[in-house]
C-alpha cells in the first residue's frame, strides 16, 4: 500500500515538473487533498530552486549589459586613443614647421643686421626681446658681432655676451 501511494506521488509529482520553456510546472503537485509535509518540503525546495534559477539568469543579463557597456568604452577609448596619437603626430609636424620658418626668418634677420652698420644695428638689437636678439647675433659672423657689441651699452653687450656663451655651452 505505501509502495503504490508512493508510487501515485512519484507519478504526480513526476507530471506536475513537466518543463515549459525552462519553468517547473508545480501546480498540480497540490490538485490532491491532504498533501504531505514532505511533498510540501518538496515544493518549497523546488519552488526556491525555482527562484534562485530567475536571480541567476537576471544577474547573468546584468552582467551581459555591464560587459556590453564595458566593451563599448573600450572602443571608445581606443578610438580616443588612436586619435589624440594622430593628433600628437600632427602637432610635431607643426612643431617641426614652426621651426624651420623661425630659423628661416632668423637667419633672414641675420643677414639684413650683418649688412647694418654696428652703429645702426646696436641700438635696435638692444631694444628687441633678448631671446630673438641673441638668436640673430648667434648667427651673425664674429668679426660683425663684436663690432655691434662694441656699438652697444657696455652693460646690455656684457650680458648678451655672458648669456650667447651660456647658450653655447648647453
Amino acid at each position: 500500500m505505501i509502495k503504490k501511494v508512493f508510487l501515485l506521488m512519484a507519478s504526480l509529482l513526476f507530471m506536475a515538473m513537466v518543463v515549459s520553456n525552462g519553468e517547473f510546472d508545480t501546480s498540480l503537485v497540490f490538485a490532491a487533498n491532504g498533501a504531505s509535509k514532505q511533498q510540501e518540503f518538496s515544493m518549497e525546495l523546488v519552488n526556491d530552486i525555482k527562484e534562485k534559477q530567475e536571480t541567476l539568469i537576471a544577474r547573468e543579463e546584468d552582467l551581459k549589459r555591464r560587459e556590453d557597456k564595458v566593451d563599448a568604452l573600450e572602443k571608445d577609448l581606443e578610438t580616443k586613443i588612436a586619435e589624440l596619437r594622430r593628433l600628437q603626430v600632427r602637432l610635431d609636424e607643426l612643431i617641426k614647421i614652426r621651426g624651420d620658418v623661425e630659423d628661416t626668418n632668423i637667419a633672414a634677420l641675420s643677414k639684413t643686421y650683418s649688412s647694418m652698420k654696428a652703429s645702426e644695428a646696436a641700438p635696435r638689437l638692444q631694444a628687441m626681446d633678448r631671446k630673438i636678439a641673441l638668436k640673430i647675433l648667434s648667427q651673425i659672423k664674429a668679426k660683425k658681432a663684436s663690432k655691434i657689441f662694441a656699438s652697444m651699452d657696455e652693460k646690455i653687450s656684457t650680458e648678451m655676451t655672458e648669456q650667447l656663451a651660456r647658450r653655447k655651452l648647453d
